[in-house]
């Protein structure tokens, strides 16, 4: 991970983030399979629901908790 800080004024800061793109997919799939886990749909058993479901119910959740992870 890369980071840079750069003084904009004497309160304000601006903060760069790189992250390889490997780590993110590998943590976006954890929080997947967390997710598939924990979430009941209707129409399928408990933890047993296909990812894309998933992906497309929960998007925003799961950016969220992506970025609360990796940052």
């Amino acid at each position: 991970m890369k980071s840079e800080i750069k003084q904009l004024n004497q309160c304000k800061r601006e903060l760069k983030i790189e992250i390889p793109a490997d780590q993110v997919t590998e943590e976006y799939e954890k929080i997947l399979d967390q997710f598939a886990k924990k979430t009941k749909i209707k129409g399928f058993r408990p933890g047993k629901a296909p990812k894309s479901v998933i992906k497309s119910m929960y998007t925003a959740d799961i950016k969220e908790s992506l970025m609360n992870t990796i940052v």
